[in-house]
């Protein structure tokens, strides 16, 4: 028991992510560089540090909500510290086998389409 207590600050400090968020009809995801499965975003990832300049890019393009559907999904790259789950059910109807929460974001400067290029 106590080797779990010691253990937990460390497992909620997260990892170093890099990759693009997408924000569409009923959909919140994070596909990390060189992967290909979309992690739902935790609504808590919504608090971190951070956030409020990725909301402003968000904001700056068109939203993809349910009442403009065909619609394109926002994307934007970013940078952060984030826990992966375990595999489960997760997101919209538990269609995702993981979620990502992130505790700090940071918008790239490089955008959607570079942010996993390597330099």
């Amino acid at each position: 028991m106590v080797l779990l207590m010691a253990m937990a600050p460390l497992a909620m400090s997260g990892n170093r992510l890099r990759g693009t968020l997408s924000f569409g009809a009923e959909s919140m995801t994070f596909t990390a560089c060189g992967k290909t499965e979309a992690l739902w975003l935790n609504s808590a990832s919504l608090n971190a540090s951070g956030w409020p300049a990725v909301q402003t890019m968000l904001d700056s393009q068109p939203h993809c909500d349910l009442g403009s559907t065909p619609c394109s999904p926002q994307k934007l790259g970013i940078t952060g510290v984030g826990k992966i789950s375990r595999k489960g059910s997760y997101g919209h109807l538990g269609l995702y086998a993981r979620e990502v929460r992130f505790s700090e974001v940071q918008v790239s400067t490089a955008g959607a389409d570079s942010v996993c290029q390597k330099n």
